[in-house]
């Protein structure tokens, strides 16, 4: 299953798609998740994995969408019934778990984002700096200049930049 959960991962980095990966690093009796247990959540909300049912999915499911919209990871703390929480700890989210089965889970939430993309539309000295930086910062860069072959448009998402950099042409 762990082995599926990361070639899934693997391939969803490798299309340039954002997605969490949630792992649970803890848990107190009782709880149906066991330590180890992993998910992928994509920006759409769909889970592939599992890391617990019901109760545990949709927190887990809201923190793993802020964490792709704000770029940082999350620990979170779900508290049962009888369940012993951390206490007050800087940077731990807790939450209520709403199973009647008690215990007590802690889960890791990871966003894993594509590098931005830089197209870069023109030609010239600034172009050229441009293109330099890009590649420096680690951005995935294309270049479509007038000189350029025709080639397909490439993808664009809401992460990237697009510059437009002409001159008299």
């Amino acid at each position: 299953m762990a082995d599926d959960l990361l070639a899934l991962a693997y391939e969803f980095a490798q299309r340039g798609e954002a997605f969490a990966l949630a792992t649970v690093v803890r848990c107190e009796r009782p709880t149906s998740a066991k330590p180890g247990a992993k998910a992928l959540i994509r920006e759409d909300g769909t889970v592939s994995g599992w890391i617990g049912g019901s109760c545990a999915e949709p927190v887990v499911v809201k923190e793993a969408l802020k964490a792709l919209r704000d770029g940082q990871p999350r620990f979170i703390t779900l508290v049962g019934e009888g369940g012993t929480g951390p206490g007050r700890r800087e940077g731990v989210l807790e939450y209520a778990l709403t199973c009647h089965s008690g215990g007590t889970m802690e889960i890791y939430v990871e966003p894993v984002l594509p590098k931005p993309q830089l197209l870069l539309v023109g030609r010239g000295p600034v172009v050229e700096t441009l293109l330099k930086l890009g590649k420096a910062m680690d951005f995935t860069v294309a270049l479509i200049s007038p000189e350029s072959s025709p080639k397909p448009f490439p993808g664009i998402t809401p992460r990237s930049v697009i510059v437009v950099a002409t001159h008299g042409t």
